[in-house]
């Protein structure tokens, strides 16, 4: 899709997407796909050739590159949270847990493998006619200046 087709689908102003494209192209998350002609316009078409975020992902970026896409990641989240809990139909539900789990880095690397796991069972169902689309969004990360995860956030 060009940037005008994405923002157009997102509901957004296509100048707030471009910054977005540009962290998401850096990162490798998304690819040039070709050009498309407009009347006397050429756009540029992007795909999303990653199916997955992982620290290997991005682990070539700088620091402030790596944050700036992680918090666009969030932004975009928190914006889809947000639409979908005023669009919500009868009935459903919207699940969201927020804390700290205390643990080793060993049991922490199995956490993510079973969340892995998890999506990739859940992603086998996709030709179910039964199935329907839901949004999982995971960060597992050591937070800065916290000494005492004992479990109640702030």
């Amino acid at each position: 899709m060009t940037a005008k087709q994405l923002a157009g689908a997102l509901g957004l102003v296509t100048n707030r997407l471009y910054y977005h494209l540009r962290i998401l192209l850096a990162a490798g998350v998304i690819a040039p796909a070709g050009t498309q002609v407009n009347g006397r316009f050429a756009e540029q078409m992007f795909s999303a050739p990653a199916t997955q975020f992982d620290r290997e992902l991005v682990s070539g970026a700088d620091r402030e590159d790596r944050a700036a896409f992680f918090s666009a990641m969030f932004k975009a989240t928190a914006d889809e949270v947000h639409d979908a809990t005023l669009g919500q139909a009868k009935g459903r539900d919207l699940r969201l847990t927020r804390g700290y789990v205390r643990t080793t880095r060993a049991a922490a690397d199995e956490l993510w493998r079973t969340i892995e796991q998890a999506t990739t069972k859940a992603r086998l169902r996709a030709g179910d006619p039964d199935a329907e689309n839901y949004r999982l969004v995971v960060a597992l990360y050591e937070p800065v200046g916290v000494s005492d995860s004992s479990g109640d956030d702030a």
